[in-house]
């Protein structure tokens, strides 16, 4: 998945598993590759963590004009081998630059961290704020790649939160319908990041799947009101509420046929009779009409 710094999804693709009977070797460097084909030339610049970083890969996204940096597994092939961790102490880094200008980072904290970059120059340094065993701040130096990664890294983990946030859980025994869920659920994320960016009416995540939701089931309110006046949009704004009583759309309350339950008394799965009447004191649903007293006859002996 490829996400802009607003969070919106530009690009993603399934993985389906093996190709033929092989296992597919490469397979970060060639879907990063994928998602940027439509970025050379742009001087763009693509975060990526340790899964998809490798050395083939930075160097092909510099011929093609892209930036990139991203945390970078050790283990790698085409890795120069630097400091050990034992070796180095809080604050300092060591870093390798290869002869077509990509450079590798190891920068101790806690504990070491490994980094590459195919356009930021090792020399240039910053300093970063971190906690003493004794509790109190203190400025470490670091290379000038870490703030840049950690203020760029988590452009998909914000599409993920959102996604999860109030996604459609459906289980099923098929393949397909899950797809489809996360489908929909990308398709509403990105239109409500789309709604935020475009500076309009300010609704949470909730809000925002609460007004489509109520678009698209209150065609029988539609019908009811007729389709020539002006449908009413449902109130949103939580201070426009009434925080004493519970909030119950439009759409919902006036439909007539979601609150119509099975008498508790009469009625049975052959012939099922439905009221609009409710003991609050027994908690079931009860006749209460001239031909069917249901209601005195619950509460008598």
């Amino acid at each position: 998945m490829m996400c802009d710094s607003s969070g919106y999804n530009l690009k993603f693709e399934i993985y389906t598993g093996k190709l033929k009977d092989t296992v597919e070797m490469g397979l970060g460097e060639r879907v990063v590759s994928q998602f940027c084909s439509s970025l050379a030339g742009k001087n763009h610049i693509v975060v990526m963590d340790n899964f998809f970083t490798s050395y083939p890969l930075f160097l092909r996204l510099k011929e093609n004009s892209i930036s990139a940096c991203g945390t970078v597994n050790q283990a790698r092939k085409h890795l120069l081998k630097l400091t050990d961790d034992k070796l180095l102490k809080r604050g300092e880094f060591d870093w390798s630059v290869s002869n077509h200008g990509i450079s590798v980072y190891k920068w101790k904290d806690n504990k070491c961290v490994n980094l590459m970059s195919n356009y930021h120059n090792p020399n240039d340094t910053l300093s970063v704020q971190r906690r003493g065993k004794d509790g109190t701040k203190i400025s470490v130096p670091c290379p000038e790649i870490l703030p840049d990664y950690n203020g760029n890294m988590n452009f998909v983990d914000n599409f993920d939160r959102l996604k999860g946030d109030y996604c459609i859980d459906r289980k099923s025994k098929k393949w397909w319908p899950r797809l489809f869920y996360h489908f929909l659920d990308c398709c509403v994320i990105n239109a409500f990041i789309m709604h935020k960016e475009l500076n309009m009416q300010q609704l949470s995540n909730k809000d925002f799947r609460r007004n489509i939701y109520m678009d698209m089931f209150s065609s029988k309110l539609r019908e009811k009101i007729g389709a020539e006046k002006p449908f009413p949009k449902p109130v949103l704004s939580v201070v426009e509420r009434r925080q004493h009583k519970p909030f119950v759309p439009a759409n919902i309350r006036l439909e007539e046929n979601k609150h119509w339950a099975r008498c508790a008394k009469c009625s049975t799965l052959k012939k099922p009779v439905r009221t609009i009447w409710f003991c609050i004191t027994c908690n079931v649903p009860l006749c209460q009409r001239k031909d069917k007293p249901c209601f005195d006859d619950w509460h008598s002996k």
